[in-house]
């Protein structure tokens, strides 16, 4: 009996530890703000330090190259299929918490969550300052989130990392994920010249039975269509 006892304990410890890894707490100001104090990047937070950020982050000193994310940014999103993203900046590491756990700022937790809910589920990612991924994306189960959304998890994992680089490039701390296909549209077609200029300084195409010369002049003659002729552009010998 106490050995059935002690493995049920076991077992309860460790679902527990699974079951945390994906989820996001806050700590710090306005309430304790000893607890950012001091963050192992050395970087300002508010509002402490002048010039700190509200919306920073911790991370679990046991993900692997922790160290390395350091002033990088973390996009953080609830897994309940609500679709407010939020950019923070990687500030500071958390000894005790589980590797995929995520601590954030008081500020950045309300944007998302009641703070009388005290913790919530969430996907995240670690990404530079350019939006590149670097790490993740971390959540309980990718292709059940990715469904709430109508899609497959290759395409919704596209869609959060593009969602993500537009919240970073924009230099927001809040934003929204995107599920919708992005299209890029087509370049605009080259346009038939006006003025007897051509090629790929000036963007013009010659007019028909015209060759573009290496020059990037119109013309008929062996000048324009013979050596170096631009075939791109216009009618070539």
């Amino acid at each position: 009996m106490k050995l059935f006892n002690y493995l049920a304990l076991v077992a309860l410890i460790f679902s527990y530890v699974i079951a945390g890894n994906y989820e996001m707490t806050f700590y710090g100001c306005p309430d304790e703000c000893h607890k950012q104090e001091n963050p192992s990047c050395g970087l300002p937070t508010y509002p402490l330090e002048h010039g700190g950020t509200e919306f920073f982050a911790a991370l679990s000193a046991r993900l692997s190259n922790y160290k390395e994310y350091c002033g990088q940014r973390a996009v953080v999103m609830l897994s309940d299929g609500s679709r407010k993203m939020l950019n923070l900046e990687v500030v500071d590491s958390c000894k005790e918490c589980d590797p995929y756990f995520i601590d954030v700022s008081s500020y950045s937790f309300k944007e998302l969550l009641k703070p009388e809910k005290g913790v919530g589920k969430v996907i995240w990612a670690i990404y530079n300052k350019s939006g590149k991924r670097l790490t993740g994306p971390y959540t309980s189960d990718i292709s059940k989130l990715a469904k709430k959304f109508d899609m497959s998890e290759s395409s919704f994992k596209s869609a959060f990392d593009a969602s993500a680089k537009e919240l970073i490039n924009s230099n927001d701390n809040i934003g929204e994920f995107n599920s919708k296909e992005i299209v890029v549209p087509d370049p605009s077609p080259i346009k038939t010249t006006t003025d007897g200029k051509c090629g790929p300084n000036n963007g013009k195409n010659c007019h028909t039975g015209e060759c573009c010369s290496k020059y990037g002049y119109c013309g008929t003659t062996k000048d324009y269509c013979d050596k170096n002729c631009l075939n791109e552009y216009g009618h070539c010998w």
